[in-house]
C-alpha cells in the first residue's frame, strides 16, 4: 500500500485521517505543522507517495509547505512531486486555482465525510501509481 504524509495542525483531523488511511492499509506519517511537514518529506526522501495537506497551519501554511515540496523535488534530479490532496473550510476560487498550480490534485472541504475521502484516496492513488 501507499506511504502517507498527513499535514495539519488539528490533532483530532490527524487521528482521524490516520485511523481512515491505516483501516484502509496505508503507512502513514504526520506533522502538525507545514515545517514538520516538510522536514518530513525531505527526510524520507522517494519514500512518500501521497500527501493530504491541511491550508491553514501555523508557521508554515499548506501552500507554502506544498511549494517548498515542489521546489526541492525539482532540485533533486530524479525526485517527483507525490500528488497532494488539500484539506480546507476555504472555498475561495482564487486559492484552489493557486493550489491546482502548484500540485493539488484533489481538493476536500471539511469537515471531511469518511466515505468520500476514501474514495477520492483510492482514485488518486490508482491515477497516479
Amino acid at each position: 500500500m501507499a506511504r502517507i504524509l498527513i499535514a495539519d495542525d488539528s490533532k483530532v483531523i490527524r487521528e482521524l485521517l490516520k485511523h481512515y488511511l491505516g483501516a484502509m492499509g496505508h503507512s502513514i506519517l504526520v506533522a502538525e505543522d507545514g515545517v514538520v511537514g516538510f522536514n518530513c518529506f525531505v527526510e524520507e526522501r522517494a519514500n512518500i507517495d501521497f500527501i493530504v495537506s491541511d491550508l491553514n497551519m501555523p508557521r508554515l501554511d499548506g501552500i507554502a509547505m506544498i511549494r517548498k515540496i515542489k521546489e526541492h523535488c525539482e532540485s533533486v534530479p530524479g525526485r517527483s512531486l507525490p500528488p497532494i490532496m488539500a484539506l480546507t473550510a476555504q472555498t475561495d476560487p482564487k486559492l484552489k486555482e493557486e493550489g491546482k498550480s502548484i500540485g493539488v490534485v484533489a481538493w476536500m472541504n471539511k469537515p471531511i465525510d469518511e466515505s468520500a475521502f476514501k474514495g477520492v484516496v483510492n482514485l488518486i492513488l490508482e491515477k497516479y501509481k
